[in-house]
């Protein structure tokens, strides 16, 4: 069981998910080598790299950039890059745009994560861009400001949400859209499997993105995700790259270097477990009530009141009825669905 210091720091015992997450972690090898990103001299496929704000997207474009050596872009294309692995986007949520020319994009990567979850990370992407902070992860915007908020723009969210998740499910066959739970791509039970499913997706019909060896997806995987989490790097990252053409690669050495910093055993799981959604609106004291996975009490989700709550597993139902046969899908709505379910029934 985790109990809490005097001092707040995270007491784990011998079996915890934390400690539990090190030892796995130190017998993945790092031995990979994290290829320098290029831009293919013939046209390559890209693919969208899409997710609901907050869900994981820089994760996201630094594992394909990670497993295939070819640069990305955003639904701008802000770095001047436009024959690309992948294009991340928000849209249709407000925060993204539509491409052009995104009829030409066969293939889509959708990272999805429990939308009580993800609307706070946004919640905080936006109060940090208020602030002026650049810096990732952003930190948490004060108790009261996300109650505030919440109560504001808790139901337009919501359908952002479900919207962005329907526009992305719809508009490919599920032979083309890779539905990537980003709580368990945090897992080591279930990231490194993500990942290789990452890179086939993005390898078929495609020669030029093919370029990790599936025995280094593992070490691939922790590298970029240690790298992620822990760094402090800006959240435009991505488009401030420089261009890169073929003739002068060897000249343009300004592609991230992917460092493997001490492992944080609090930002991954051994299984996926369910996330404590239960903070009322009264238990303002959120470090009483430690995440299961072995997260910092700032980590901990945020608290909804019970009317938002059943408005959340009302649109989760709906989607689940309507990608019942959907497999992947609808046990991913499911464990959604559940986790709020036991929260009212507590």
């Amino acid at each position: 069981m985790n109990n809490l210091e005097s001092n707040g720091a995270l007491r784990t015992t011998k079996t915890s998910p934390a400690k539990q997450n090190v030892e796995v972690l130190e017998n993945i090898q790092n031995d990979c080598e994290i290829p320098e990103l290029r831009v293919p001299k013939k046209d390559i496929l890209s693919s969208f790299l899409t997710s609901y704000p907050g869900s994981g997207s820089r994760l996201q474009w630094k594992l394909v950039r990670a497993i295939t050596g070819v640069v990305t872009t955003d639904d701008t294309f802000s770095n001047g890059h436009h024959n690309v692995v992948g294009i991340t986007t928000h849209f249709p949520h407000p925060a993204g745009r539509e491409s052009p020319g995104a009829e030409k994009v066969r293939k889509a990567i959708v990272f999805i994560s429990h939308p009580l979850h993800t609307i706070p990370s946004y919640h905080d992407i936006i109060h940090a861009s208020e602030k002026d902070v650049t810096t990732f992860p952003p930190p948490r915007a004060p108790l009261h400001e996300w109650l505030d908020w919440r109560d504001l723009n808790f139901l337009r969210e919501l359908e952002a949400w479900s919207k962005h998740f329907t526009y992305w499910i719809d508009r490919y066959s599920y032979s083309d859209c890779l539905v990537v739970p980003y709580e368990k791509l945090l897992s080591i039970s279930h990231g490194p499997r993500l990942t290789m499913k990452m890179a086939e997706l993005l390898a078929r019909d495609n020669p030029a993105a093919a370029n990790a060896k599936e025995s280094d997806i593992p070490c691939i995987w922790k590298k970029v995700l240690e790298d992620t989490m822990n760094s402090e790097n800006d959240l435009q990252e991505q488009n401030d790259d420089k261009e890169i053409t073929p003739t002068d690669q060897q000249e343009t050495d300004q592609q991230e270097t992917l460092s493997s910093p001490k492992v944080e055993g609090r930002w991954l799981s051994t299984e996926i477990e369910p996330i404590d959604i239960s903070a009322s609106e009264e238990d303002t004291n959120i470090e009483s009530n430690l995440d299961k996975w072995g997260l910092d009490a700032k980590d901990i989700m945020r608290p909804y009141t019970e009317s938002q709550r059943k408005e959340a597993v009302v649109v989760l139902t709906q989607l689940l009825e309507r990608y019942s046969d959907n497999d992947v899908v609808a046990s991913l709505l499911v464990e959604y669905i559940d986790q709020i379910v036991k929260v009212q029934q507590d």
